[in-house]
């Protein structure tokens, strides 16, 4: 969804195609029981949605390479938190 929201904000087509490509290599993970522990015992305020994906990366780590988001709030708390962020640019 975001990629259409990105042709209608002018992004370029090739930008957009290279973003898809590498949204295809990315790998869907249930969440389990301790992520949604982990996520309901954050000792700050968070939306729920940015709680579940702070707890799976939470969970995912040392293997994860950085947690991507634009959200400024959440890029905040996932600092807090000691996640490595993806560079916004």
């Amino acid at each position: 969804r975001q990629c259409v929201r990105f042709l209608e904000e002018g992004l370029d087509v090739k930008t957009v195609t290279e973003i898809r490509s590498r949204l295809a290599s990315v790998t869907l993970v249930v969440i389990t029981e301790t992520m949604l522990h982990t996520a309901e015992t954050f000792p700050f305020q968070l939306k729920t949605l940015d709680a579940l994906h702070l707890a799976t990366a939470v969970e995912l780590m040392p293997d994860l390479d950085a947690l991507a988001t634009k959200d400024k709030q959440m890029r905040h708390k996932a600092a807090l938190l000691g996640l490595p962020l993806l560079e916004d640019g």
